[in-house]
């Protein structure tokens, strides 16, 4: 049985996952905004297993995965992020019934960390099947929480709080400890989506117009890459019009080129949108 001050914290961190899932319904392209946060959370648990790679290039990667060899060096930390990048298996336990439904997530956690750990470089694993419980509990509809992130701030104190359970076999400070850190990540996604839909709004009015420029936009705010490829296969129009959107939007300072290849290759980077989440994710721009 829990303290009252423990219960209050775990009350705390399924309200703002109730907060964050109603802002994120508030997203025009909400999938797109799931997609980033999967790619956030893979850059994350690369850098929890010692790969530093950067933001702009896993969503190019993420991006043009399908189409070929993303545009770094195939060899590099790109070719490695592949496995943080794939869409995790189905959730392995149940939850426990009769039990809060965060406070049996932090416990399965708990279990799959200590009692049956997963390699450095595989750890990711174990973060993204609480995510998925998150959802499969009820608590978002959708994966919009870097789990990663929120267990990574502090990661000797992630240590040491394992260990202590592990010592003493006492799992209320565990379970404080990870409903605060998934109570504040929610918070700053919330955030992040706020200034989201200030940069949609901004991007409207500069198109100033419905059709396919206006919904490329929308997409950009949410997920910060495309390529000439992408555009034709997501909105089915012909590779002369998706080489006049990028330059529409260059032109209106929504999209910059980052690297060379050919034209129906080459990645264009909404930096706005990229900068947006790069507050929420600083360590990993």
């Amino acid at each position: 049985m829990c303290s009252p001050a423990t219960y209050s914290v775990l009350a705390e961190a399924e309200h703002a996952l109730g907060r964050l899932d109603e802002a994120a319904e508030r997203l025009p392209g909400r999938h797109w905004f799931v997609r980033s946060t999967r790619v956030r959370d893979a850059v994350c648990s690369a850098h929890l297993s010692g790969l530093p790679v950067g933001l702009r290039e896993a969503f190019a990667a993420d991006l043009v995965a399908g189409q070929g060899p993303p545009p770094v060096d195939r060899y590099g930390p790109t070719r490695a992020l592949a496995p943080y990048l794939a869409v995790p298996d189905g959730v392995d336990e149940p939850l426990t019934p009769d039990v809060p439904r965060l406070e049996a997530i932090a416990s399965a956690h708990y279990r799959r960390e200590v009692l049956r750990p997963f390699r450095a470089q595989e750890a990711h694993r174990a973060r993204a099947a609480s995510m998925r419980q998150l959802v499969d509990a009820g608590l978002l509809r959708d994966e919009v929480l870097p789990l990663s992130l929120a267990l990574e701030e502090d990661t000797p104190e992630y240590r040491r709080q394992l260990h202590r359970v592990v010592e003493t076999g006492e799992v209320e400070q565990w379970l404080r400890f990870f409903a605060e850190a998934v109570r504040d990540q929610a918070l700053a996604q919330v955030r992040l989506i706020g200034r989201t839909l200030e940069l949609i709004d901004e991007y409207a009015r500069r198109v100033r117009r419905a059709g396919t420029l206006a919904e490329v936009a929308v997409d950009l705010a949410g997920f910060p890459v495309v390529n000439h490829r992408a555009l034709v296969d997501r909105y089915e129009v012909s590779p002369k019009t998706a080489t006049n959107l990028t330059r529409q939007m260059v032109e209106l300072g929504m999209l910059v080129q980052w690297g060379g290849g050919s034209t129906y290759r080459r990645i264009y980077v909404c930096e706005d949108a990229l900068g947006l989440v790069s507050q929420e994710s600083p360590d990993l721009w």
